[in-house]
C-alpha cells in the first residue's frame, strides 16, 4: 500500500518521485506437505518500503522507461531473530 507520494528533486532533465508504504508478505517455512502433517509455520507480516522513480522531463507522462529504484526494510523480521546455534561469537 503505497501511503506518500510525493516530489523527492527536480533536476535539469529529470524528476524523482518517492512512494512510501507498505508491503504485506505471507513467509512460510516447510512445504506445502509440511503445512498439512502441521509441522511447518506461516506468518502474515507488513514491512515498509520506498521507491524512487525518475522520470524524464523530456516525456514526464511516459514511465515505461523511468529509472526506479525500491528498498524493503525487514530489519524488524530480522533483527527479531534468534541466533543460530551454529554461530559463534568472537
Amino acid at each position: 500500500m503505497v501511503e506518500t507520494p510525493r516530489r523527492n528533486t527536480i533536476g535539469a532533465h529529470f524528476v524523482t518521485y518517492r512512494a512510501t508504504g507498505t508491503i504485506a508478505v505471507g513467509l512460510q517455512w516447510g512445504s506445502n506437505s509440511d503445512m498439512r502433517r502441521g509441522d511447518g509455520a506461516e506468518a502474515d507480516l507488513s514491512f515498509p518500503f520506498h521507491c524512487d522513480i525518475q522520470v524524464s522531463l523530456d516525456d514526464p507522462l511516459n514511465m515505461a522507461f523511468s529509472g526506479t529504484e525500491y528498498a524493503v526494510d525487514v530489519s524488524s523480521w530480522r533483527d527479531g531473530m534468534a541466533p543460530d546455534d551454529n554461530d559463534f561469537e568472537d
